[in-house]
């Protein structure tokens, strides 16, 4: 009887899209973190920028000016960072529709998978199986593959 060669379990192809869109996930998760971290630091300068303007109108500097345009371009540059980080957290949009889309091609490939199964199972144990001929009356037994020339054809595939 031909006897396939045995798959690793890191050669297993649904195995490793699991573990792709759950490293993506998690992945995805801390980026999202660590924008939403930056997205508040970025608003703490906004509002500091603000406060400073309101100390600067109020203090009895004579040139307030410089100091205002200083912190004007502070609170700029601030909101500057939250329209950034707001692009990059829609981009990330995208990463989770590509996972999605893997996870869609995980479901399909193990519904295929399912029904080769049971459209080639059969009640006959493949113990109990006749072997197969190796060659048959009329072939060329040169033309005849072995079942070690087999075995090793299906290694390469």
């Amino acid at each position: 009887m031909l006897s396939l060669p045995t798959i690793q379990e890191d050669e297993k192809v649904v195995e490793q899209l699991d573990q792709v869109t759950k490293d993506s996930e998690e992945k995805a998760g801390q980026v999202f973190e660590r924008l939403e971290t930056l997205m508040n630091h970025s608003l703490n300068i906004v509002n500091i920028a603000k406060e400073m303007n309101q100390l600067i109108k109020k203090s009895k500097i004579k040139n307030k000016e410089p100091y205002q345009k200083l912190v004007d371009e502070l609170e700029k540059v601030a909101n500057n960072s939250l329209d950034e980080i707001e692009k990059t957290m829609e981009l990330m949009q995208y990463q989770d529709i590509h996972r999605q889309k893997i996870e869609r091609v995980i479901n399909i490939v193990r519904a295929l998978s399912n029904y080769m199964n049971t459209l080639f199972s059969s009640s006959i144990n493949d113990e109990d199986r006749v072997s197969s001929a190796q060659y048959i009356a009329g072939d060329d037994k040169a033309d005849v593959l072995s079942d070690e020339e087999i075995e090793a054809l299906l290694k390469t595939v």
